[in-house]
């Protein structure tokens, strides 16, 4: 405390030093501010000339000694700021001044002054206005509080969310707990003493607003976030969520203004104030709160793994990722969420965009597997014949070692083909080492990562947990949790915009045929609509196709264009199937009902390859050739969802009370219309409990 009352303290000048100092920081500030709308602004002569107004009337009146109100904390406070902006001005150029060393030093000059100078004047103007003396009795209560409520913002959420997903997370703890401790006691000992340093009434008031605040934050990421179908952020229809916005902004008003009825009941009553409720109650709840999520934590951190804080996984290296073979290529490509609805609609709407798939046959009834893309892959890629009863990473094992899987990359190995697996579907590809020729290992030496871009996106999944339902739509949490931001030196592009900026096929000078996998983000991306996503897609087809023509290997090149699922909790979540054999040319996308399943992906593979053996059918499956359109064929997709209510079902050993890892087995013949009324009217046909899966 003695610190901060030393902080109090105001410089002790003259009136002429003060005026010297005081235009010289006027002018410095208007000075950045003239060249920030300069490079900033379309209408520079208007802009300056508002600036020049400003500044004459600021002289003039001599408002320039405002900055003079400041004690040491808020020129300590100014200075911080301004050193903020040019942090995040290095990583986020609002304007660009030019890229050589001296223009740097220019814009993070102009950076410092105008921000620096701007929070000084505002500062300034809060202590000239409302300004009091530094109410020690109350900063304790207010620090705590506002303490306790950055501490759930900054550390407990972000880091709840980090313990509970850290195994497919390529950023350790250290890459942003330092940070947000740091921030997090700053701001509580800047804002407590900005608080406290202004008059009674208005202090009181916003410390009421911190711990009602608090309350709602706490309620909300604990109890109030049910209404939403997972935390990544699925697209959600918010017009239809009316209701459950409107219990939640009640629930938030009723315990916002709990702590000011509070007060009130306390000036009401004297023997409520002589036994300080009031007071106990600011000093319990933070404490209470806090004490509780730092419990949390630490049993998290002891709990998991080593792998929190130091990051060895073996990853898909993207190094011959845009690389073709001179000899064979065997191309395909899995669309992430990739839904034959969305897809037809696009077609429907401008078949001309579909010119990149004219040569490709359409499988109008393709079935999915599963419902989510870390079973579903790894499924597809193994020709997997068993379902997932434990975890992932123990399935992925058990079907890794499995004949099928065996079989498959081995007769490819022998035909001499490379196979390059490229994608975003596992955490740790180890266990495919021996099956992929590209898993490498990767150490933290290996990580670029772009610290501020982190810290945003973390914020961003913080305030998607914090925010009440009705603001929850204008925030657009990261499906990745923030791994976008780490860049590995041979990594793979997953990102629609990424790989399609980064197209630029090559022809490799060897004799290895190629067998090659892009698993790409596909109409997965939350932030933009269906539609536009599927362009995207369509663009990605465009350019790699193009650039196969120019190398003269699109004509012999077997291609699939497929999805790993449909659109999620969706009943008709079907998946887009295109093919195109080495040879094959059309005038226009020509159209196949044959009742097919991404099940039958090996199978097909070696079909087209000509790499089929006698007993294949008893491994595999049959390939979609041998599959007449008029053939009744039963498959099974596995939902999320059960859709209808399903009685008492006997979930064995099942921990998560909502049983987010189960899998709903529906069996069904004929198209998706007949799997839609199956879901519709009966419960599922299996039920499998798994310990959680991805998207």
């Amino acid at each position: 405390m003695d610190v901060i009352l030393m902080m109090q303290k105001r410089p002790d000048m003259s009136n002429k030093a003060k005026t010297i100092i005081g235009c010289i920081i006027y002018l410095l500030f208007f000075a950045s501010l003239g060249l920030f709308s300069f490079f900033a602004l379309d209408n520079k002569v208007v802009t300056i000339s508002l600036i020049i107004v400003l500044a004459a009337l600021i002289f003039l009146s001599k408002k320039y000694l405002i900055v003079f109100e400041n004690s040491l904390m808020y020129y300590a406070i100014s200075i911080y700021i301004g050193l903020k902006a040019v942090y995040w001005f290095s990583a986020f150029p609002l304007v660009s001044v030019g890229s050589d060393a001296f223009s740097k030093v220019i814009g993070d000059l102009m950076a410092f002054c105008l921000f620096s100078v701007a929070s000084a004047i505002v500062l300034g103007a809060i202590n000239k206005y409302l300004g009091a003396d530094l109410d020690q009795k109350r900063y304790k209560t207010t620090f705590w509080g506002l303490l306790s409520l950055l501490f759930t913002v900054y550390i407990f959420i972000p880091s709840e969310t980090f313990f509970s997903n850290y195994i497919q997370l390529q950023y350790v703890y250290a890459d942003f707990f330092p940070f947000y401790l740091s921030i997090t006691v700053l701001y509580a000992v800047a804002g407590a003493y900005i608080i406290c340093s202004i008059k009674k009434k208005a202090t009181a008031i916003i410390s009421n607003g911190i711990i009602g605040l608090l309350l709602c934050v706490y309620t909300q990421y604990m109890f109030m976030n049910k209404a939403l179908p997972t935390f990544a952020g699925e697209r959600i229809e918010w017009n239809e969520r009316i209701t459950d916005q409107a219990v939640n902004i009640a629930v938030w008003v009723v315990l916002f203004s709990f702590p000011f009825i509070l007060d009130l009941a306390v000036r009401k009553s004297e023997r409520i104030k002589k036994m300080r409720i009031s007071e106990k109650f600011k000093m319990f709840v933070p404490g209470f709160l806090t004490s509780v999520q730092l419990i949390a934590l630490v049993t998290m951190a002891m709990t998991n793994s080593s792998s929190i804080f130091t990051y060895e996984m073996e990853q898909l290296s993207g190094e011959k990722q845009f690389t073709v073979s001179s000899q064979k290529n065997t191309i395909v490509f899995i669309l992430d969420m990739a839904d034959q609805k969305y897809f037809e609609a696009a077609y429907q709407q401008k078949p001309e965009n579909f010119n990149c798939l004219k040569d490709f046959t359409y499988y109008t009834n393709t079935a999915m597997l599963y419902d989510s893309t870390n079973l579903s892959v790894p499924g597809m890629l193994t020709a997997s014949r068993y379902y997932p009863e434990t975890t992932p990473e123990a399935w992925y094992e058990k079907i890794v070692a499995d004949e099928p899987a065996q079989e498959f990359y081995s007769r490819l190995h022998k035909n001499n083909y490379d196979v390059q697996i490229f994608g975003d579907f596992m955490n740790d590809y180890g266990v495919m080492r021996e099956l992929f020729d590209n898993v490498y290992h990767v150490s933290r030496s290996d990580l670029q990562i772009y610290k501020q871009e982190l810290y945003i996106d973390l914020d961003t999944m913080a305030a998607y947990r914090y925010l009440p339902l009705c603001l929850k739509r204008f925030v657009s949490p990261s499906a990745a949790f923030g791994n976008e931001e780490v860049v590995m030196k041979m990594g793979r592009k997953h990102g629609n915009h990424d790989f399609l900026e980064a197209i630029d096929l090559k022809l490799r000078d060897d004799n290895k045929n190629m067998f090659i996998v892009q698993h790409i983000e596909g109409l997965h991306r939350y932030t933009d609509t269906p539609e536009n996503e599927t362009q995207e897609c369509l663009d990605i087809l465009t350019k790699y196709f193009d650039q196969l023509k120019e190398l003269g290997k699109y004509d012999d090149s077997f291609i699939i264009v497929t999805a790993d699922h449909g659109w999620h909790y969706e009943r008709d979540n079907m998946p887009i199937w295109y093919m195109k054999r080495p040879g094959e040319t059309a005038e226009c996308i020509r159209y196949c009902s044959s009742q097919i399943t991404i099940a039958d992906f090996a199978a097909t593979c070696l079909d087209e390859m000509g790499l089929s053996e006698d007993g294949d059918e008893d491994l595999f499956g049959r390939p979609i050739s041998q599959i007449p359109e008029d053939e009744q064929r039963e498959r099974l997709v596995f939902q999320r969802d059960d859709f209808v209510y399903v009685g008492n079902i006997d979930w064995k050993r099942y921990s998560d009370k909502d049983h987010a890892g189960a899998l709903l087995g529906y069996y069904y013949i004929g198209t998706k219309e007949d799997l839609v009324r199956h879901e519709a009217e009966d419960p599922p046909d299996i039920v499998i409990e798994t310990d959680g899966y991805g998207g």
